[in-house]
This record gives C-alpha cells, structure tokens and sequence, in this order.
C-alpha cells in the first residue's frame, strides 16, 4: 500500500493564496494591536487625575449624600479642600476650559448624581483662549473622549474627526502626555483636592509673572468659545434646579502687583460675566477673593495656585461665606 503523501508546511504556504496571507497578516496585526491597547489602557487610564476623581466621586455618593460640586481649572483642583465642606466634591482640573467643565458635570448629573450647589470659578483668565489653543486636549483625546465629544474635541483643538476618534480609541498612538500622567503622584488626591505642599519664593517680582499674563490673558476680551461653555454649564445648571455660585480665586502677591502694574480693568471683566449671568440664571451668588492673601505670600506654591496650608485657610473662610447659599447642605 502507497504511503498518503503529506504535504509540509513549506508546500501549504506556497498553496495560499496572497489573498488570504494578507487577510491573516492583518488579523494577527488587529489582535497585537488591541491587547496592546488594552494593556496601556489598564496601566495609564487609572493614573490619571479624571479616572481618580471619578473613582473617588464613586465611593463618595454611595457613602454619602452630594450637596456641592467645586467646578473650575487648577485654581479650583488646588485651592479648595472639601474636608472642611461637607457633603463637598472638587472636580477641578488643570487647564480645564468651560467646555470640559461642562461635559464633566454634564456626564456627572447624566450618571443620576444630583448635586444641589455648583460653586464655579470665574478667574481672570477663565475666559481665555489659552485652553482651546493648547495641545493638551488633542494630545489625551482617548481621557477627554470619556466625557467629551469626540466633535467638540476636534473644534476645539482644530484636528480632524479621524485623528481624534483614531486617539480615542487607540491612545498608544498618542503624544506621550499620558506616561506623564502615569507618573504623576496622585497619592494625595482626597475628595478631588490635589494638595501642593511648596511654597511660593517671596523674591519673585512681577517682572516674573508677565509672561504667564500673556500667555493666558486676552487683551481682546473674551473668548467666544468659552462664553458659549459658559452658558452651557448655567443653563445645565438652571434645567436641574441648581444654586450657583460664582468664585474669583485668590493670587499671590506679585501676580496682583502685575496686573495693577499692567492697569487690567478686573471690574469691567467682572461686570461682563455678572451681565452674562444675570441673562441665564439671575439668582446667584459671587465671591471675590482675589487679593484675599495679599500679606500671605506663604499660602502659595506659584503665582496663582494655593499650596496645601492657604487651600486649608481658604477652604474654611469659603464655606462659612458659602453657608447661607448652600440651604440644608
């Protein structure tokens, strides 16, 4: 009897069809491709700031009842301790603009967590373009993709559809933004406050804040695109029966010398938010403190943000003036 002839591996391949070579190619390539992805997912998306807040936000309202909600940019994220507010949450984020304020808390009353008060800050530069002509948003598409958009992600960071949503969903072919993340320490995160423990040096002039000013200042009033999140957020705020309230964070000492030096009229730029305002949701409430710590140059760990000692000060002065909007709370 003749032996079956078995063809050899070798004698298979030259028998497949490009056709279907190609077609295996590409399935090995998608399957290293999306445990890559979910590797680097699992190792940076739980290392940063967002992920963190919500997680603790999370454990927060399923311990405890939610009266207020801190909103805003780094000024917000390290200024304000919730441990001396009750029943208080801070969802600050560096660089955050209004748009992704609004997402945030959009995304927030959408998973069915109702706040009562929205404290949101309203600082001199909150209305700048600086945070829509910034990379930030683009570079971390697949983090800003969890609560924003990916349209609104692109319009604001003048990129494509295709990249964005390509970012999103495949953040390994980032900017690198996120290894910073990932090593960024967040142990000090507590109910959204991110604690800054330096303090700022007592021999830095105005000089030295200048150019921080033009980076984040708009000499041509307001942007546009800030304004149109700044309704947003009002109007969210005024359809759930909210209470807002308005706060101008406190700077340091030389970074109000610059902008008296510089003659920026602070009551003209206030004045067009409160008339902003007044147009949406007239029952509000505004705290100014600006020049709160001017004799406390030791409240600070930079220019514009408190370290951890001014957060605690701050935070208490905030909510004793805060109690007479914050109801029950």
């Amino acid at each position: 009897m003749q032996p079956s002839f078995i063809p050899s591996s070798k004698h298979i391949d030259r028998k497949r069809s490009p056709v279907a070579r190609v077609a295996v190619s590409l399935l090995l390539l998608l399957l290293i491709v999306a445990v890559v992805n979910q590797l680097y997912l699992d190792t940076f998306l739980s290392s940063t700031l967002h992920y963190r807040q919500e997680q603790q936000l999370k454990e927060f309202v399923q311990a405890t009842k939610l009266c207020t909600l801190f909103v805003g940019d780094s000024h917000t994220m390290y200024g304000v301790d919730p441990t001396n507010i009750p029943h208080s949450f801070n969802i600050g984020g560096g660089s955050n603009s209004y748009a992704e304020s609004y997402y945030k808390l959009k995304k927030i009353l959408d998973a069915g967590i109702q706040p009562k008060n929205i404290i949101l800050e309203i600082d001199r530069h909150s209305f700048s373009s600086y945070f829509f002509d910034s990379p930030i948003m683009a570079q971390q598409s697949w983090l800003y993709a969890q609560f924003t958009p990916i349209n609104v992600i692109a319009d604001i960071s003048n990129s494509t559809h295709v990249a964005i949503w390509l970012r999103s969903k495949f953040p390994f072919i980032g900017h690198g933004a996120e290894w910073i993340a990932h090593s960024t320490e967040y142990s000090d995160l507590h109910l959204g406050w991110l604690s800054l423990n330096s303090t700022l040096d007592i021999t830095v002039r105005p000089d030295n804040v200048y150019p921080l000013m033009s980076k984040v200042f708009n000499e041509n009033g307001m942007d546009e695109r800030q304004v149109y999140f700044y309704k947003q957020i009002l109007l969210l705020a005024k359809k759930n029966n909210l209470t807002i309230v308005l706060v101008a964070y406190p700077i340091s000492p030389p970074f109000i010398d610059a902008i008296t030096n510089k003659k920026i009229d602070l009551v003209n730029y206030y004045s067009t938010i409160f008339s902003i305002t007044d147009a949406i949701y007239p029952d509000y409430a505004a705290l100014d403190y600006v020049s709160l710590y001017y004799k406390k140059p030791e409240f600070f760990f930079d220019y514009d943000h408190l370290n951890s000692v001014g957060a605690h000060f701050f935070s208490e002065r905030l909510y004793n003036d805060l109690r007479p909007a914050l109801g029950n709370c």
